[in-house]
């Protein structure tokens, strides 16, 4: 959804006044809305690569937490499949997924029944498939942790934010796969992808443009948040990262990006396309559950 609509459902979600995540077990009885979202975080690989990551959907459920059962979500819209674009979905665009009235209680994990997953290449290079590790049969399993209460008459919010550079990995050696080793599809390239579950009403949204030293927008330059304090080396995983948006990109100003992230302070690391190292942008910039925090980044 557009990044204005974003932002009204962090506030319409803080309004609720839902209770705090955490364990605990039912919820005594009647039933609350669970909505679920989804987005995506940077992937490298799309510097003149990869053009689209079309993943296909047919069914969403949810695990109680206390009972063990599981509940069936309805995909939006009522339909039966759904494809969506992962590269189309960053900076405070997202997909609605499924949701449902359900049972109230706390619930810890997420399963996504995933039809297809496909990468088509910006050099006209044929399409290629990959499995799903247990996506295709019982179903993607994504922890939910801590598990998200669902209380009576309230709707709870929240974001799968499926992070694409984390989720290819090669054969054999591990770590990130070039250009040429996707387009050769799964024989040397593994596909499990990593899921980061985000509630919307716990969060705030940090936003803000990307300009090189020149002032002008950058688009593709990869934005990371760290805890403040963070000493931050080659592997360490950021709290939550994404890429300026590119020019041409609907709803988006070209430098622009966007991060959901839990209330506390954050130091902003930033690397353009081809760098090796992160540089640091902004330190301790505060976040506020249900605000918008506006924070401008340079590269070097």
């Amino acid at each position: 959804m557009p990044l204005k609509n974003l932002a009204l459902a962090l506030v319409a979600a803080a309004s609720l006044v839902l209770p705090a995540c955490g364990g605990g077990g039912g919820g005594g009885g009647g039933t609350g809305a669970l909505k679920l979202s989804i987005t995506d975080a940077p992937f490298p690989a799309t510097d003149g690569c990869v053009s689209a990551a079309l993943v296909t959907i047919d069914g969403v459920r949810v695990r109680s937490a206390s009972e063990g059962g599981w509940t069936d979500l309805v995909l939006a819209d009522g339909v039966t499949e759904m494809t969506v674009d992962l590269l189309q979905l960053r900076n405070g665009l997202s997909d609605a997924l499924a949701g449902a009235e359900i049972a109230t209680g706390s619930y810890d994990e997420i399963r996504l029944h995933i039809v297809e997953a496909v990468l088509q290449f910006s050099s006209g290079a044929a399409d290629r498939t990959f499995k799903v590790p247990s996506g295709m049969s019982s179903g993607l399993k994504i922890k939910v942790d801590p598990p998200i209460l669902v209380a009576s008459g309230q709707e709870v919010d929240l974001t799968l934010d499926v992070d694409l550079a984390r989720s290819f990995h090669t054969t054999g050696l591990g770590g990130e796969p070039t250009c040429a080793e996707l387009e050769a599809g799964e024989g040397g390239v593994i596909f499990h992808p990593v899921v980061r579950v985000v509630n919307n009403s716990t969060v705030g949204l940090l936003t803000g443009m990307v300009l090189d030293s020149s002032a002008a927008p950058a688009a593709d330059v990869e934005v990371c948040a760290f805890p403040a304090g963070t000493t931050v080396e080659a592997t360490t995983e950021p709290v939550a990262s994404t890429l300026s948006s590119p020019a041409g990109m609907d709803g988006l100003v070209e430098g622009s990006y966007a991060l959901l992230l839990e209330a506390g302070d954050y130091d902003l690391y930033i690397r353009a396309q081809g760098e090796e190292d992160k540089t640091l942008a902004a330190s301790a910039v505060s976040i506020t559950t249900g605000a918008t925090t506006t924070q401008d980044l340079t590269l070097p």
